[in-house]
């Protein structure tokens, strides 16, 4: 029975032990309840006794293995006669003339075991259609009759719609053969194209199934939509001699011979010309890649566009007005970053444009302050690159000076050490920077407790000065509390939450009990117990209890 005395025994009395099975991993139901325990546990053996129905109950089982081992599925603790299976349990499901069907239909001679769960295994020889139909029976049979089969086509690929819902099986399926019956119109119907194949085998773009006379075509399920004149534009006029693949869909294609430009305006009729009316163009620059903005809306085309050349023309300011530049260049040739197309004069620039954007006291300062006789290109966009004169730290802080400096003022600079990658809390946060970082050096500062916190006397050496934080906050230095292992108990006594001199008065590794217990009383008990060595407590009382 193990050690665990307390399963069966209590300590009212060692007689008259009980065993709950019911907190063993074995529960008892049913019969097993009254059972004798002599009739599991042989020779009072309880170690190892088989937990499963069939470790026991294999004698008793009548159908010698053909049914497997899980007794439970059909038998009950109740009782082992009577036993009932429940079909639905299986992945098979009995449904309709199945729930009445013997067992020994399928299960041939009681073999369960490998028994297929497919129509066609069992009803192959009721197959009137000798495998033309597939083995998938149940697309048409039930499991409630198997005369009366109804093939429903709409769970096909190919619905029937309109005309193909009274058509016979036997006209797309001929000599009854599914498989591989195509799917398209021209397959069928290729006897009835009147345009010999010239509009192509999608049949369906102008026919329905409704009706394979009066077809129309919808020009707009093409990529070519007509729109304005061409709706009613002749078929011929576009399709010579009814030829429809390869007809092209430019305007230009067509529309050549109309064109009183020569061709100098390129082959996109479009941006001027419409659908409604050839003539009456308009062009609107807001189609081109620029866009005619301010001053530019009512300058005329020539102006721009000398002797009618329109490819080419230069789409930047300084391609116009270089003449107009006073810069001379030194401001490079994005114009458009100080001027406007509204007018040219009285341009100003949007520093904020710029990768260096102005803010507080640089939005003050006079250009040439940071740009040195006009010269922008180069500039320096980094504090210690204007203010390296100004740095007090002599570069001990590093070139990062919007660490602690902003931009409305250089003074009053203020570091937030939560930046860094040691974060000040509890009693760090009033501790001088002087106090950590000796004679201004910031870099290589230690940020382990040991580095400014010497291990104190007391401690003996146990902790090696490193873990400093597994007993001692920020928050307060002292009084500190030991989470770590510990070989005596902690919660030994009133000890609880003492402190640690309490047990250790010179070191922590020295320790008494008499600070707690009185020394003369114990040293009489032991006495009268005959013990004669009791210096050190721990050796017979590793736990603080007596023994």
């Amino acid at each position: 029975m193990g050690q665990g005395c307390a399963s069966c025994h209590s300590t009212s009395t060692w007689a008259g032990a009980v065993f709950d099975h019911n907190k063993a991993s074995f529960k008892l139901t049913g019969a097993h309840v009254n059972a004798l325990c002599s009739k599991c546990h042989i020779n009072n053996v309880y170690k190892g006794t088989p937990a499963t129905c069939y470790a026991c109950h294999q004698a008793d089982d009548k159908h010698k293995g053909g049914m497997g081992q899980g007794c439970g599925t059909c038998h009950t603790t109740s009782t082992w006669a009577g036993a009932v299976f429940d079909h639905n349990s299986t992945l098979f499901k009995l449904t309709g003339a199945h729930i009445t069907a013997l067992c020994a239909n399928c299960h041939v001679n009681n073999v369960f075991k490998g028994t297929p769960s497919n129509c066609y295994a069992c009803h192959q020889a009721d197959d009137k259609h000798k495998g033309g139909m597939g083995q998938s029976c149940g697309t048409c049979h039930t499991t409630s009759t198997w005369a009366g089969a109804v093939f429903d086509h709409n769970t096909t690929l190919f619905k029937l719609t309109g005309a193909h819902i009274t058509a016979l099986c036997a006209n797309c399926h001929i000599n009854n053969v599914f498989k591989g019956t195509p799917t398209n119109c021209y397959a069928c119907h290729q006897a009835d194209d009147k345009h010999k194949g010239g509009m192509g085998q999608s049949c369906g773009t102008c026919h329905t199934t409704n009706t394979w006379a009066g077809a129309v075509f919808d020009h707009n399920s093409t990529l070519f939509k007509l729109t304005g004149a061409h709706i009613k534009a002749l078929c011929a006029n576009c399709h010579v001699n009814n030829v429809y693949k390869g007809t092209p869909t430019s305007c230009y294609a067509c529309h050549q011979a109309d064109d009183k430009h020569k061709g100098a305006m390129g082959q996109g009729c479009g941006s001027c010309h419409t659908t409604s009316t050839w003539t009456g163009a308009k062009y609107d620059h807001n189609l081109a890649a620029f866009k005619l903005t301010g001053a530019h809306v009512s300058v005329t085309c020539k102006t721009c566009h000398i002797n009618y050349v329109y490819k080419g023309t230069a789409s930047t300011c300084i391609g116009c007005h270089a003449a107009r530049d006073v810069h001379k260049g030194a401001m490079g040739t994005n114009c458009a970053s100080c001027h406007t197309t509204s007018t040219w004069s009285g341009a100003k620039y949007d520093h904020n444009l710029a990768a260096f954007k102005l803010t507080g006291a640089h939005v003050s300062v006079a250009c040439k302050t940071c740009h040195v006789n006009y010269v922008y290109k180069g500039t320096a966009s980094t504090c210690i690159g204007c203010h390296a004169a100004r740095d007090i730290h002599k570069g001990a802080m590093g070139s990062n000076c919007a660490t602690c400096h902003s931009t409305t003022t250089w003074a009053g600079a203020v570091f937030d050490h939560n930046l860094a990658a040691f974060k000040l809390t509890g009693a760090h946060l009033s501790v001088t920077c002087a106090k950590c970082h000796i004679n201004n050096v910031y870099k290589g500062t230690s940020q382990a407790c040991s580095g400014c916190h010497a291990e104190p006397a007391y401690h003996a050496g146990l902790f090696a000065g490193t873990s400093c934080s597994a007993c001692h906050t920020t928050k307060a230095w002292r009084p500190a509390t030991y989470s770590l292992a510990h070989r005596f108990p902690m919660n030994h006594g009133n000890t609880v939450n003492s402190p640690c001199a309490t047990c250790h008065p010179a070191t922590l590794k020295q320790w008494t009990c008499y600070n707690c217990h009185n020394q003369a009383e114990i040293t009489k008990k032991h006495q009268e117990e005959n013990i004669a060595d009791f210096s050190n407590c721990m050796r017979c009382h590793p736990t603080g209890r007596n023994q």
